[in-house]
């Protein structure tokens, strides 16, 4: 596998729910006592690819090859699809900027959506969601691709979450549909979290000594404050991430307009009623209705 997702577990800022971030706890764990060997294959199902609905023969069509040489999916564009397709572009599982398992990160993923808004065969465009989100770095690029898009764009939450850097990608969308009851979106904000690997790498022996330059006293300070203190300084730390938030909230605020009501950034996940009335979400409906809605936007022009 690639390092992106290992180097982003040990090193990034995120906004994912933390009920799915504890699935990744373990993993950056063993990166850092030096035990982690990959994946065996298991983590996911076959990671989905970006594919294109085409409205008078009813088909989804794949826009990837699937390449025996190297066992792996590319992606392959719309320049196949139909004139007055819907391009579906995935966005399931823990959002990353890199391509990880097979599934495509931001980086890619904003060039989709790129693509399907230059293609003249394609008249909306469909988000397919169910994440917990995940990275900082790379999701405002996507948001901002899914903002300026002169393609309609319909983001459906398919039976599960847009929680988080979910919620940074769709808040950019034309319209926000949820399938289920039950579906939820929120959890808007930053977190990061932080494991002091002090004590394990003393069980196995070893002691770490950093030595910084007489210029660099500013290197690293929300770190050292951290972890040179005997009470753990964090207020350096929380600096940064209320930065980011602050960016976060404005896209959302930037997305959602004036529907949008201010307790609805303050953290929670709603259901889908509950997001409906906060201003998350523009409406409920399956994906075949999520569909139909992306046929008719892209006949009409856009009123938020």
């Amino acid at each position: 596998m690639k390092v992106g997702l290992p180097s982003a577990l040990s090193n990034g800022f995120f906004a994912m729910h933390p009920e799915k971030a504890q699935f990744y706890l373990p993993i950056a764990i063993s990166i850092l006592d030096g035990t982690f060997k990959g994946f065996d294959g298991t983590l996911s199902e076959e990671p989905a690819q970006p594919k294109f609905y085409v409205p008078s023969s009813h088909e989804t069509v794949s826009a990837s090859l699937f390449e025996a040489e190297t066992n792996a999916w590319r992606y392959d564009g719309f320049h196949n699809a139909p004139k007055g397709s819907v391009a579906i572009v995935p966005i399931q599982g823990a959002i990353m900027k890199a391509n990880y398992c097979g599934a495509m990160g931001t980086k890619a993923l904003t060039q989709v959506i790129k693509d399907a808004d230059a293609s003249d065969n394609i008249s909306s465009i469909l988000l397919d969601m169910n994440t917990p989100g995940g990275e900082v770095f790379g999701t405002k690029e996507l948001s901002d691709a899914i903002g300026n898009s002169k393609t309609p764009i319909v983001a459906h939450i398919s039976e599960g979450i847009c929680a988080s850097g979910g919620m940074y990608v769709a808040c950019k969308a034309d319209r926000i549909l949820m399938h289920q009851p039950t579906d939820m979106i929120g959890s808007i904000g930053v977190y990061t979290t932080i494991i002091d690997p002090r004590g394990a790498l003393e069980k196995k022996g070893i002691k770490v000594v950093t030595v910084y330059s007489p210029t660099s006293n500013a290197k690293n300070e929300e770190w050292r404050a951290i972890f040179d203190n005997e009470e753990a300084d964090t207020s350096l730390m929380e600096e940064r991430l209320k930065f980011m938030d602050t960016i976060f909230m404005n896209q959302v605020r930037e997305g959602r307009g004036s529907k949008l009501k201010e307790e609805a950034l303050q953290g929670g996940m709603f259901f889908t009623q509950q997001a409906i009335d906060n201003g998350l979400a523009d409406g409920q409906a399956t994906f075949d209705e999520a569909i139909e809605m992306c046929i008719s936007l892209s006949k009409h022009s856009i009123t938020i």
